[in-house]
């Protein structure tokens, strides 16, 4: 039987007495070449070029294709060549294109899936950032910001951006206002359960990772200063986490931990990680490349199985995500 993480959260964040089962938790090799083949992912995603949701496939063309999200019952994915083309899948496949946009260097979607927000690239030192419907294309605000903030992501009518400079920051589309979070750069955010990753300085220069809310982000829940951040489960109860430094081509291990910093499971791979998901509340899938085999892998506390047929591991300059998210 399926041991639930959620389960496990529970009872790490009710009994103290459950923190030395964790510290003994054993790390699961999460190696396509050594595990058995599971149910299909059960979640929409990208295989290379290819938008996957169950029986429907749609090949997306261009370069670098990646999940935007849902939007209603349809999915949003944008694809990267001379321009970027945010398209529109409807649950039988078909496509419409919503909007296509030039000299972009991020592309985001709201929270509720109605709005695309767009990085701009400019020459001069005011980049612009515009607000778009995921429905119909329409321009709906822009707004040029100075420090070349970073988009973190869209709540309502409001875009949190960050930066070195300027900390992090809300733009209220109505009113046109900014308001202030913290002077800490945000890592990840959960916006739907008022969650927020930052950094206390420049991890290359000692600065560590604090787990707070959104709405308090003076208080932590967890600070560390080895791991940070890298995705949270769907009910907000858990958090992967990887090695604070990771960077280039991915890291070589994933760790699941509750919000207040208890650890479940940890996972390696004999290559690297690439996108690091959530199939459910219990269920991480990780992309996982090993020295000969590459697939998504599935995976609950120790129990792990791959969730695509595995391929040929590929030289990692060249490699191109099983199941890109993002550029």
């Amino acid at each position: 039987m399926k041991t639930k993480l959620t389960a496990i959260a529970v009872a790490a964040a009710g009994a103290l007495i459950a923190a030395p089962v964790f510290a003994a938790v054993p790390k699961t090799s999460t190696d396509p070449a050594t595990l058995a083949r599971g149910a299909d992912v059960a979640t929409a995603y990208v295989d290379d070029t290819t938008f996957v949701n169950g029986d429907v496939r749609v090949e997306l063309g261009g370069r670098y294709p990646w999940l935007l999200g849902r939007s209603g019952a349809d999915h949003l994915v944008a694809v990267s060549d001379k321009n970027i083309k945010v398209r529109r899948i409807d649950p039988t496949g078909g496509v419409t294109t919503v909007l296509t946009v030039r000299d972009a260097a991020s592309v985001h979607l709201s929270e509720n899936g109605r709005k695309i927000v767009i990085t701009g690239v400019t020459g001069g030192k005011n980049q612009p950032r515009t607000i778009y419907s995921a429905r119909t294309g329409e321009k709906l605000q822009s707004r040029k910001f100075d420090l070349y903030p970073t988009t973190v992501g869209m709540k309502g009518a409001k875009v949190m951006f960050t930066s070195q400079e300027g900390g992090t920051f809300w733009w209220n589309t109505r009113k046109d206002t900014i308001k202030l979070v913290t002077k800490r750069v945000s890592g990840a955010v959960d916006f739907r359960h008022d969650l927020m990753s930052s950094f206390t300085a420049d991890v290359y220069a000692g600065g560590c990772m604090l787990l707070t809310s959104i709405s308090d982000p003076k208080t932590p829940s967890w600070r560390s200063c080895k791991e940070r951040v890298e995705s949270f489960s769907p009910d907000g109860r858990l958090i992967s986490t990887v090695p604070i430094l990771s960077d280039g081509i991915g890291p070589r291990e994933v760790t699941v931990r509750t919000v207040t910093g208890t650890r479940v499971a940890t996972y390696t791979t004999t290559g690297w990680f690439g996108r690091v998901d959530w199939e459910d509340d219990d269920t991480l899938l990780l992309e996982s490349h090993g020295k000969k085999q590459s697939a998504v892998v599935r995976c609950t506390v120790t129990e792990c199985e791959n969730a695509t047929d595995p391929e040929p591991t590929e030289d990692p300059v060249n490699e191109q995500s099983l199941s890109r998210g993002r550029p």
